[in-house]
């Protein structure tokens, strides 16, 4: 789920990691660019941003718990309306229904 870098999950983990902190430190915009097509390994990006809150990412369980616990129903939606990550549209269509 490292692709799922939602901003509001990365804030609500440390209040330093807004986006615009990470553009200042990073050089990236997460509300503009598609970080499924932006990262070649996304588990290195993740780890620079967790650094920025002295935080370590080693793709474990909790590293992972820790990005999507806060994440709500519209923030799902919105990554789905935002038509970034195809790989999570994916995901979610083929979740069945009924």
């Amino acid at each position: 789920m490292t692709k799922l870098l939602v901003p509001r999950s990365l804030a609500q983990m440390d209040a330093r990691l807004t986006t615009a902190f990470i553009q200042q430190n990073l050089g990236f915009d997460l509300d503009s660019i598609d970080p499924e097509n932006e990262f070649f390994h996304p588990a290195n990006t993740m780890e620079q941003v967790f650094g920025l809150a002295d935080r370590a990412y080693k793709k474990k369980e909790g590293d992972i718990e820790a990005g999507i616990t806060s994440l709500s129903k519209s923030d799902y939606q919105s990554l789905l309306d935002s038509n970034k990550c195809a790989s999570f549209r994916q995901f979610f269509e083929a979740i069945p229904t009924d």
